[in-house]
């Protein structure tokens, strides 16, 4: 399950690393493209995510993406990235404090 969750949090990392690049060389038609792929994966992960993550983590992840969704599809490039990079780091923590660990159990 572990394996799971870091292999999908990788994943998505990885699109918002490209989504990112694409915003700050302002490429914003292929940012629109790349933000759908991000916006379905999310959605897909979300969904498995949420038997094993507190909710309210997932509801506050998916805040964040819509913030960057906005401003992205706003054309507000700073806010876009600085939004991404928060969206990045939640992704990012979470494999990190759901790990099952014996020294968490005991």
């Amino acid at each position: 399950v572990q394996k799971k969750i870091q292999e999908s949090a990788y994943d998505i990392v990885n699109d918002i690393n490209l989504l990112y690049e694409k915003i700050n060389n302002e490429q914003w038609k292929q940012a629109d493209k790349d933000l759908i792929q991000l916006e379905n994966k999310w959605e897909g992960v979300s969904e498995k995510w949420a038997v094993l993550v507190e909710h309210e983590e997932i509801d506050q992840i998916t805040v964040s993406f819509l913030k960057s969704k906005i401003f992205t599809l706003n054309r507000e490039k700073e806010e876009a990235l600085a939004e991404l990079r928060e969206f990045e780091f939640m992704i990012d923590h979470i494999p990190k404090i759901n790990k099952v660990e014996l020294k968490n159990i005991f």
